[in-house]
């Protein structure tokens, strides 16, 4: 999954550190018990240089934690704009080398010792853009204590006088009871200094910008900026992005789509190593409303042993129009096109034990693969006109069975020849 990748590049596995994955884990909720009053959202803004007052306890966490995503996807050992061009517009400023370890490049036993008494003094004084030398806290014992099971997403968190009870989703504890002074005395500003300036390696990348614009919750992103997409710069960018998971449902031909609903799906298998029965192929057809022309007419599935139909196959055979389009494509349009055009469904989920976000994306416990990825057969809405594209198929499969089922027949017929 994701979220467990995105972890380990903020750890000793990854080249980074432990104690930078486990004060990332603890910041969350930590920094939204301290933004419970309005003293603590105020000393949590200066420290992490927000440039207006945070809109409530929830804004800064969610838009320090909303960069990892595209940090992992540039983790490489050079500058790359790779995210950068897809995710922007004009010239993309480069993310640099190795993004998910330059705040936390372990420190020397001196740095470490001075870092306990200038750390924070230094962060609120220097600008956004020194980013290496503030974010060094996150490779710091803060003095964050922690009791109970991480996996089990069940714990509490001390930091000097700040308490915290989580559990799953909900957090409790005393951050609207702490005094000024108590706040900056328990370490909680060093923590989110050094986390807002991990996230400004993202959020900064020209390396200009005197300040943060963290926002409130008001725009649903954390970041104030009104656009929804968790970026901060207003247009929406981010939303150009690899998908986080699955399939988009989008529209196809009427005729085609009345068919579409007025079947009732039929559950198809989870892919094994078997002949998949011809009825049971017929039957996934008929739940796609999939007709002979249909078939005759739409692109022949690549070669793949015992496998249900590929995604194409259900393609959108009443267009015949001539191609007129004239819009514009954003810079990642073909990645959305690729994933629905092949069914290639990236499930994701965080917050559940296995990495370093919170709350959990669930609301309780009692989660499952289909809950998250939806149901296990073709389901209506395909990628038909996706971006302008045409020829994508007219249903889903979110659990990417044709791609699931080429691959192991690639790897059976793999060894099978290397006998």
């Amino acid at each position: 999954m994701q979220a467990v990748a995105m972890t380990r590049g903020v750890s000793k596995a990854g080249g980074a550190t432990d104690q930078c994955r486990d004060n990332l884990r603890a910041a969350w909720p930590l920094l939204r018990e301290a933004g419970r009053s309005a003293a603590g959202l105020r000393l949590l803004g200066g420290a992490a240089k927000a440039c207006a007052p945070l809109g409530g306890e929830g804004a800064l966490p969610t838009w320090a934690q909303s960069p990892y995503f595209y940090l992992a996807e540039g983790n490489y050992p050079f500058p790359s704009t790779y995210i950068t061009f897809s995710v922007s517009t004009g010239r993309p400023s480069p993310l640099p080398a190795w993004p998910m370890r330059m705040p936390q490049r372990p420190r020397t036993p001196d740095e470490q010792t001075k870092s306990q008494a200038g750390l924070l003094l230094t962060c609120l004084r220097a600008p956004p853009w020194t980013g290496v030398a503030c974010a060094q806290g996150l490779n710091d014992d803060l003095g964050i204590r922690l009791s109970g099971s991480v996996e089990d997403v069940r714990y509490n968190l001390s930091l000097g006088d700040l308490r915290v009870e989580v559990d799953w989703g909900s957090a409790t504890g005393n951050g609207d009871a702490l005094t000024a002074a108590q706040i900056n005395a328990s370490g909680v500003l060093r923590l989110a200094a050094a986390v807002a300036d991990a996230a400004g390696v993202w959020y900064n990348l020209t390396k200009d910008q005197p300040c943060y614009k963290i926002g409130g919750s008001s725009d649903g992103d954390g970041d104030g900026d009104g656009d929804g997409d968790g970026d901060g710069d207003g247009n929406g960018a981010a939303a150009a992005a690899a998908p986080q998971a699955g399939v988009e449902a989008l529209s196809v031909s009427a005729a085609a789509a009345r068919q579409l609903v007025e079947v009732e799906p039929v559950e198809v298998e989870p892919v094994e190593v078997e002949p998949v029965e011809v009825e049971l192929m017929e039957a996934a057809g008929e739940a796609a409303a999939v007709s002979p022309k249909q078939r005759s007419s739409c692109p022949a599935c690549p070669p793949c042993d015992d496998c249900p139909p590929c995604p194409v196959s259900y393609c959108d055979y009443e267009d015949e129009a001539p191609c007129s389009f004239s819009g514009e494509l954003s810079r990642g349009f073909s990645w959305g096109g690729i994933c629905c055009n092949d069914a290639l469904s990236q499930v994701d989920i965080r917050g559940v034990g296995r990495d370093i976000f919170w709350p959990p994306q669930v609301p309780n416990r009692s989660y499952s693969v289909e809950s998250i990825v939806g149901p296990r057969h073709l389901t209506p809405g395909g990628c038909a006109a996706h971006g302008g594209l045409r020829g994508g198929p007219l249903v889903s499969d979110r659990w990417s069975s044709w791609m699931q089922a080429s691959a192991v027949s690639k790897l059976v017929n793999s060894l099978t020849l290397s006998k």
